[in-house]
Order: C-alpha cells, then sequence, then structure tokens
C-alpha cells in the first residue's frame, strides 16, 4: 500500500547532543504534524528525546525509506552529508535535489580536502554531481558556502541560518578571574584537527601560569590518549583532560570558568564553543585562514589569530562589545525566523 500521510519537511539525520536539542526546539517553536525524521542508522541510539515522528533503519530499509518519504515530502533537509548512502540516493534519484535542503555541517564540505585515495574517489563520484544538483544550502558562515561554489561548482540558493540551539547564545558576560592563574582551553574534541600538540607547544612557554582544559570526550580515542600523555608530561598536574560527556548546562557552567581559548582548527570547526566562549566575554584565538574568521571579523568582533597568541585578556569594555553582537546575532529569534524562511519559503 503506497499511501501515505502528506510529510511537509522530512530530516535525514543522526543522533546526538546537537540534533537533539535541534527537533526539541523543532517541537516547541513548530507544528510537529509537519515533520517527520528519517535517522541514519550509525550505531548509535536512535531516541532524539521528542514526539517527532521518526523511524531508524539501516541497510535496504533505509533506502527505500529515503525514496519513499522523500518522494512525497514537500522539503528533504539534510542535517550534514557525511554519509555516502545520502549521496547515492541523490545521485540517482536527481529530481529530489529540487527540494532539498544542505545543512553544511563543516566536516561534510571538507571531505574535498581528505588523502585522494580509493575512498575518496568513491565518494567524490557520487557527491559532486548530488553538490552541483542541489537548489538549497543552509549555513551561517558565507565562506562555507563559498566554497562549496568552488570546489562543487555548486549552483543552490544560499540561506543564512544559525542552524542550531547549539550555535545559541543566551548568556551574559562572565569575565570575572577567580584566581591569578589563567584558565585556557586548547581545542573542543579528541579529533586530530584540533592539532593538540601544537597548541600544547604554543602554551608550554606559558607553564606555571596556565591551567589547561582539553575537551577530549568524544573523536579519536587514541590520539585523546596521546595528547593526555604529552600534555600530562609538560603541564604536570595543570593539564586537565575532560574525558567524559557533559550535559548542555554542565558544559556551560564549565565555560564560564575558561578564560582564554584556543582553537588551531584548519576548517570551520568548534563554531558552538567559539561562539559561547565570546558571548561570555572571553578571548578566544582562531586561526586567519579559516572561514569563521572572516565572519566574525565582518560581524566586527574582537578575536585573536593564533599565529599571534598571547595570555592578555579581553578588557571589561571589550568583552561587552563581543557579548552584545554575539547575543544579537546568535539568538532564538533569529534561528527561529530563519528556520520559519526555510519551511515555509519556495
Amino acid at each position: 500500500m503506497l499511501l501515505a500521510k502528506h510529510i511537509k519537511v522530512l530530516h535525514i539525520t543522526q543522533p546526538d547532543l546537537i540534533t537533539e536539542r535541534y527537533f526539541k526546539f523543532i517541537q516547541e517553536k513548530f507544528d510537529v504534524s509537519e515533520h517527520e525524521i528519517l535517522i541514519r542508522d550509525v550505531g548509535r541510539p536512535g531516541n532524539l528525546g521528542v514526539n517527532l515522528k521518526s523511524s531508524t533503519v539501516g541497510g535496504l530499509a533505509w533506502f527505500f525509506n529515503f525514496l519513499f518519504k522523500g518522494l512525497i515530502a514537500e522539503k528533504i533537509v539534510l542535517h550534514g552529508m557525511s554519509d555516502i548512502r545520502i549521496a547515492i540516493m541523490l545521485f540517482f534519484f536527481r529530481g529530489l535535489c529540487k527540494k532539498t535542503y544542505w545543512v553544511i555541517w563543516g566536516g561534510d564540505l571538507y571531505q574535498y580536502n581528505e588523502p585522494r585515495n580509493r575512498k575518496w574517489t568513491v565518494m567524490e563520484f557520487f557527491r559532486r554531481p548530488v553538490i552541483r544538483s542541489l537548489a538549497h544550502i543552509v549555513t551561517y558562515i558565507p565562506g562555507d558556502y563559498e566554497l562549496a561554489v568552488k570546489w562543487y561548482g555548486a549552483k543552490a540558493a544560499y540561506h543564512e541560518c544559525v542552524m542550531y540551539p547549539s550555535n545559541v547564545f543566551v548568556g551574559d558576560v562572565v569575565s570575572e578571574k577567580g584566581s591569578e592563574v589563567i584558565c585556557v582551553q586548547a581545542g573542543n574534541s579528541a579529533d586530530p584537527g584540533n592539532y593538540h600538540f601544537e597548541i600544547l607547544d604554543k602554551l608550554s612557554a606559558y607553564k606555571g601560569a596556565v591551567e589547561v582544559f582539553v575537551p577530549l570526550s568524544y573523536g579519536d580515542e587514541e590520539s585523546a590518549r596521546q595528547v593526555i600523555d604529552y600534555g600530562a608530561e609538560v603541564f604536570g598536574g595543570n593539564f586537565h583532560a575532560l574525558t567524559k560527556l557533559m550535559s548542555f548546562e554542565e558544559y556551560m557552567s564549565y565555560l564560564s570558568k575558561v578564560d582564554i581559548a584556543i582553537f588551531n582548527h584548519r576548517r570551520q570547526q568548534a563554531m558552538g564553543n567559539t561562539i559561547s566562549l565570546l558571548g561570555m566575554g572571553k578571548k578566544v584565538f582562531i586561526r586567519s585562514d579559516v572561514t569563521p574568521w572572516r565572519l566574525f571579523v565582518s560581524q566586527g568582533l574582537i578575536i585573536g589569530d593564533v599565529e599571534n597568541f598571547d595570555l592578555s585578556l579581553l578588557t571589561p569594555d571589550e568583552a561587552r562589545y563581543n557579548s552584545d553582537i554575539i547575543r544579537e546575532t546568535y539568538s532564538f529569534d533569529r534561528l527561529y525566523s530563519q528556520w520559519k524562511g526555510v519551511f515555509d519559503g519556495r
């Protein structure tokens, strides 16, 4: 029986803390009867903790679900496009691209720069024509959209959107220091793309003046072990590896105690961390050759270049200035209006 109820928006996603908070936001702000979720079975629990209709399937059932539900949906929202199954489906059913919105996560775009091996060749064989055929791209980083155009020949309409509640700042300046020792966060995960060792080497010049905190609760386990061993060797008791997942509230409480953060990624990454820290009035250093640098500079934010790292903090006026920009730019009101535009637009 091929009859099925109408789907206004079909979300293709995976279960994690970011998407769980996103779908709770959808549940609170939109008509849940218009949304359905198809979860990519990636070995994680499929329960997103929301009342939206969802299904978690693997194997051939995933392809059939994607095709059937994609055909009857008004819009398809891809939350990231690292899964080759998505590229394969859209490659063979190119007509679906006309109503598909690709929410760029970062790693899915920057796969273009991964080693040119057989896996990369197969993946790009399917992805390149699909990205070129997509009608819509969702991101808040113009530089990432420009890279999709440059690398893949994308012709999609650009939809500016903060994307997720994890990118929304709802707090205030928390810039008071509790001690003379400066608390520095190095990186945001165990992904080797954090280039932790370069950061730790920079910080080694300030041994004794800094407490170093490194979030390592997700990512590459072997990389995490190496970072822990090296950090403990260099900084001793002043090195702190954060290896347990925290709730959102716990993580925000932790960030409020950070004085300086240094993110050495070669691509767009750690945006939720960066936005929250800037909103709290913290000093943040990133690389000046990544797309977020251009974004933050264009917004007038005061941000440091990794190459010119030092232990200087923002003044109270600078902290308040950054916080005001962040609270206005990365708000729930903007998130809601931007997604409403995506869901209701053509």
